[in-house]
């Protein structure tokens, strides 16, 4: 005995989809791009879906996933789309715990075309300000007669740097009071 095919409802004929299923899948792709490393963008698009926001507010949806409308395609096929079934809705929120891992690729790519973060040890004078109280310092030890190398030692110590570091600042400074020829 065969069992008749039994007719699958065309999708035309199908319930839109609810509201709270958007929401389902607002929140997992939420909690994936807080996965893939977009903690900010993906509690942001979580709180839009929370809040009732989700789907139906374009601009807020729009502007929760990376202020941009990079995902407006997602916005647009879920308003297309019919209720899924519990199936169907298990392959989607499984669809979306892979996005961290098919993110990984493109993303490695884009890190490699970033500047590196700047290198070297903080400055020890972090104005120019500093430089220059630290330099007048100097003209003042060397005023009350003593030498370059002794005035240099002296401030070092009391700024708490390296004598190294005083001569290059003493240096540049020499540069920046050095008069402009035309």
């Amino acid at each position: 005995m065969s069992h008749p095919k039994t007719k699958k409802a065309s999708r035309k004929d199908a319930t839109p989809i609810k509201p709270e299923t958007k929401q389902i899948i607002v929140e997992a792709l939420g909690e994936a791009l807080k996965k893939a490393g977009f903690p900010a963008e993906g509690e942001k698009l979580i709180q839009a879906a929370l809040q009732g926001k989700g789907l139906d507010n374009r601009e807020s949806l729009v502007s929760a996933i990376f202020g941009s409308v990079a995902l407006t395609g997602l916005e647009e096929r879920l308003k297309g789309m019919a209720e899924p079934t519990p199936q169907e809705l298990q392959a989607i929120l499984a669809e979306m715990e892979k996005i961290p891992r098919q993110l990984r690729a493109p993303l490695k790519a884009l890190a490699k075309k970033l500047p590196h973060l700047p290198g070297g040890a903080p400055r020890k004078f972090k104005t120019e300000a500093e430089e220059k109280e630290a330099c007048a310092l100097v003209g003042t030890y060397m005023g009350q007669g003593y030498g370059l190398p002794e005035a240099l030692t002296k401030v070092a110590k009391l700024k708490h740097v390296s004598l190294r570091t005083m001569q290059r600042t003493w240096q540049k400074n020499q540069q920046r009071n050095k008069p402009q020829e035309s």
